[in-house]
């Protein structure tokens, strides 16, 4: 676990330069807002994230927690590519 989360780190390290250097072809004004969309979805995608699996695991069990998470993650996994 502990090496799949450096993996998962290493590689979400480079979206915030990536970000930055897209935005900065654009014009001030019109670079703000996808800059602020961009911010606000790091920090309340795995907010939500994790409010999501708490309602799953205090509801159904950790088991179900498993069985539905890893269908989803299949199907967003090509998206990845």
């Amino acid at each position: 676990m502990f090496l799949a989360r450096l993996l998962l780190g290493a590689g979400e390290s480079v979206a915030y330069p990536c970000y930055s250097r897209v935005f900065a072809e654009l014009r001030k004004s019109i670079a703000d807002g996808p800059t602020r969309l961009i911010d606000a979805g790091t920090k309340l995608g795995p907010a939500m994230g994790a409010f999501c699996r708490r309602l799953l695991l205090v509801h159904f069990g950790w088991r179900v927690l498993f069985v539905v998470l890893e269908p989803a993650a299949s199907v967003v996994l090509p998206g990845w590519r």
